[in-house]
């Protein structure tokens, strides 16, 4: 009886240290903190992209109601309008040309977000780019080299004309 005894201990009955223990759950552990690490880094990640959109947008649209107050020369004298509206369309052409580059560069890469966004690009860049600029600055591939790109792109997988 006692060698059954001591059998039935050597086979059923575990001896686990606390070290097994916790050498075992160490990993198990590790790994849900890591998992839940990454997806708090991409959640902040998609936050930060809608931001950076948005405060580049608000810039804009606070541009578009600028030229509203500027478009009405009845104050001015027309020096003073062409000198109001070259300093309007720089800050435009760079607030647009800015966006034009984070979607570019995939700093903003959500598709919601770039297929919310080109389409307006692309009308900045008919209506507004192409009425404001210089022949200079439309014939120039270094001045808003980013919306140009973007622009062609947009036309070309979209059919957008």
């Amino acid at each position: 009886m006692l060698a059954y005894s001591f059998l039935f201990q050597i086979v059923f009955v575990p001896t686990f240290s606390i070290g097994d223990i916790f050498t075992g759950i160490i990993p198990i552990v590790a790994a849900i903190g890591l998992f839940f690490t990454g997806y708090q880094f991409r959640r902040t990640h998609r936050q930060a992209q809608v931001k950076l959109a948005g405060d580049v947008y608000n810039n804009i649209l606070a541009l578009e109601s600028e030229l509203e107050d500027i478009s009405e020369p009845k104050s001015m004298n027309e020096p003073e309008y062409n000198i109001r509206m070259l300093n309007w369309s720089s800050r435009f052409f760079d607030a647009i040309e800015w966006l034009s580059l984070l979607i570019n560069i995939k700093e903003i890469q959500r598709k919601e977000l770039v297929r919310h966004f080109e389409p307006a690009l692309a009308r900045y860049y008919d209506n507004i780019f192409q009425r404001w600029a210089s022949e200079k600055q439309k014939l120039d591939c270094s001045y808003c080299p980013e919306l140009k790109k973007l622009v062609n792109r947009v036309k070309r997988n979209s059919g957008y004309s």
